[in-house]
């Protein structure tokens, strides 16, 4: 069963233009670009296991979080938004 965010949008909403606009996006654009930041999160890991200097591994840490705060971001701006609607 999945678990509903309580969004107080109507599903009316998602019917009209502009809400088919945002949904559409944030499906496509919005999960693309998640996909992205993922991908870019797996090379950083790896990039901070190969490296044995311990300040650039700090540094890599510094900015892979902030990449994974960036998808954390999006994901939760994405539950907000729906229940079932993408």
């Amino acid at each position: 069963m999945k678990k509903e965010t309580g969004s107080k949008i109507p599903e009316a909403y998602w019917q009209t233009e502009a809400g088919q606009k945002i949904a559409a996006a944030m499906h496509s654009d919005g999960w693309d670009a998640s996909d992205c930041l993922g991908s870019v999160i797996d090379i950083m890991d790896e990039g901070i296991a190969a490296t044995k200097d311990a300040v650039i591994a700090g540094e890599l840490k510094k900015a892979r979080q902030q990449v994974a705060s960036a998808r954390n971001a999006y994901w939760r701006a994405s539950a907000i938004l729906r229940d079932n609607v993408f």
